[in-house]
């Protein structure tokens, strides 16, 4: 068996108060009071920069108690993720509701299950306008309201687009959905436009095996010329994702463009014109059920009439009351493992119409589910 090489997370800083000594954790915002043994301790393993398990055991003669203590709280990480914590792993905006508020670090050692919140704040478009990265904030603003709504929220992944490609962003939410699928949480995550869920649907299959996909959308996300292809982008993601042997099935709900784009077996298409509700519920009651399911939400599935703020909104939408009605069957026969709402744009005025909607059909899901 390959030998797991650690080291100490970078973000641990020592710190004095008086008498006390405290280790902080600065990517989960995390302190703990230790001994001076302790203190001592995490100096010299710091010191080695990489350590082994074998190395804390007979070195410094730790039990196994104490070392699944380090580890669950993130003191030491495996190397190999030492560049996803360089930067930090997420961030609270200034304005979360701070009751709801849960590190990653809590998250990982608690003994309940949480719907849990988590932004994602990529735009491939580039439009300043059309821009989808504050819409995570805008969301979370309208959820908020809903104040018998059960959910935990721990803020933005950290991603930096000027100088890092969007993989590193996969990378921190491949680590983080780890946690939440172990810990048995139930993961929504607000984008951001909808190449973010080629990340968020890989990094569930790691831990899930098989996945179905309930796909909301007014396009079907498959143009996949070679021009089209590289990057990876909001136009393309479903493309990607038929590759996957490990995606059952996807189920295209609400789209209006033309479907001779690609066609795959795997792929199952509902127009928003030519599909009634009730032909929709019927196909989502005969999916099967020994496999877990993902709802990925493009808000422009909706009508433009009652979520305007999109960046190619296409007349002939569904209503808001029948994605509702979907939502409640979906939550009742399926079993879900996530979910994510995206395409959700900066609004015209101070009142996001849009962001509001999607927090009410986010809220329906986490209603039902419960």
């Amino acid at each position: 068996m390959k030998t797991i090489n650690f080291i100490i997370n970078p973000h641990l800083i020592f710190e004095h108060d008086k008498e006390i000594l405290f280790v902080v954790n600065k990517s989960i915002n995390q302190s703990i009071k230790i001994s001076q043994k302790f203190f001592d301790l995490l100096k010299n393993i710091n010191d080695l920069n990489v350590f082994t398990i074998y190395d804390l055991e007979v070195k410094y003669n730790l039990s196994d108690s104490i070392i699944k203590y380090l580890l669950n709280h993130l003191f030491i990480i495996p190397n190999q993720n030492n560049e996803i914590f360089a930067r930090g792993i997420h961030v609270f905006p200034k304005h979360l509701d701070v009751s709801r508020k849960k590190s990653l670090g809590d998250l990982l050692y608690t003994n309940s299950c949480y719907n849990v919140i988590i932004g994602l704040q990529v735009d491939t478009l580039k439009d300043t306008y059309l821009s989808t990265r504050t819409s995570p904030n805008e969301i979370r603003k309208s959820l908020n309201t809903f104040d018998n709504l059960k959910y935990v929220d721990m803020g933005n992944i950290l991603y930096f687009p000027h100088y890092e490609t969007i993989g590193a962003l996969g990378e921190r939410v491949n680590f983080i959905t780890k946690i939440l699928i172990d810990k048995h949480h139930f993961p929504v995550f607000l984008g951001g436009d909808h190449s973010l869920t080629y990340y968020t649907t890989n990094a569930l299959l790691r831990e899930v095996g098989e996945l179905g996909i309930i796909h909301f959308d007014a396009h079907h996300d498959l143009y996949h010329d070679i021009n089209s292809l590289n990057p990876l982008n909001h136009a393309n993601v479903f493309y990607h994702l038929t590759q996957s042997s490990r995606i059952k099935s996807i189920t295209q709900i609400g789209v209006r463009t033309p479907s001779s784009i690609y066609v795959h077996e795997k792929i199952t298409t509902f127009n928003a014109a030519k599909n009634n509700i009730n032909t929709i519920c019927d196909a989502i009651q005969k999916l099967p059920k020994d496999i877990q399911y993902y709802i990925s939400f493009d808000i422009d599935a909706v009508d433009p009439k009652f979520a305007p703020d999109v960046a190619a909104p296409i007349p002939g939408g569904l209503l808001p009351e029948q994605c509702f009605k979907i939502l409640k069957l979906i939550t009742e026969e399926l079993s879900l493992t996530g979910m994510d709402m995206v395409e959700v744009c900066q609004g015209q005025k101070k009142m996001n119409k849009t962001s509001a909607l999607a927090a009410e059909l986010i809220q329906k899901v986490l209603q039902n589910k419960a």
